[in-house]
């Protein structure tokens, strides 16, 4: 059974606070990295797991050979994050901060930026785990990359979403 308790922001009567992240203001190489996450995580919350359709989708994308190295990512994530989440649902129109944590890690790894690829899996894992999660971030920004889903713009948008977050 889903998990009930999921909240999207989305889908209530509030309007966006200004500078917050819009999913439809994203390219097609965000949308689709902010998307995958979202179809991840509901689909781990159903009964079946069923990730048939992500699947699917990477093999359109011609990323197939990477969703097995994203699926581990995530496991990863689940299995030993040191915190909450945010990942909204998969019709929100609100990018949270961790999603746009996702765009900035795996934008750093296609850039070869190994140490702001660490620093965005340490925020969330413990360092045992961002050692391990590492080498999929890898496989999965460099299959996205060969294909020409490069992300862009990302890398230090967080940050900016940190700080203008903790005054509203």
């Amino acid at each position: 059974m889903p998990d009930e308790s999921h909240i999207c922001e989305s889908h209530s009567a509030e309007t966006p606070i200004p500078g917050d992240l819009l999913f439809k203001n994203l390219r097609f190489a965000e949308q689709f990295t902010v998307w995958a996450l979202r179809k991840w995580v509901a689909a781990m919350r159903t009964d079946d797991k069923d990730q048939g359709e992500l699947r699917q989708a990477f093999a359109h994308a011609r990323i197939g050979d990477a969703f097995v190295a994203f699926d581990y990512l995530m496991r990863i994530v689940a299995a030993s994050a040191k915190r909450t989440i945010d990942v909204r649902c998969v019709g929100c129109s609100m990018v949270s901060l961790d999603e746009t944590m996702v765009l900035g890690m795996i934008e750093a790894r296609q850039h070869g930026d190994a140490v702001s690829t660490h620093m965005y899996l340490d925020d969330w894992v413990p360092p045992a785990a961002a050692r391990i999660a590492f080498h999929p971030v890898g496989f999965v920004a460099e299959a996205m990359d060969r294909s020409g889903i490069r992300l862009a713009g990302n890398r230090d948008r967080h940050i900016g979403c940190r700080f203008d977050c903790a005054v509203h």
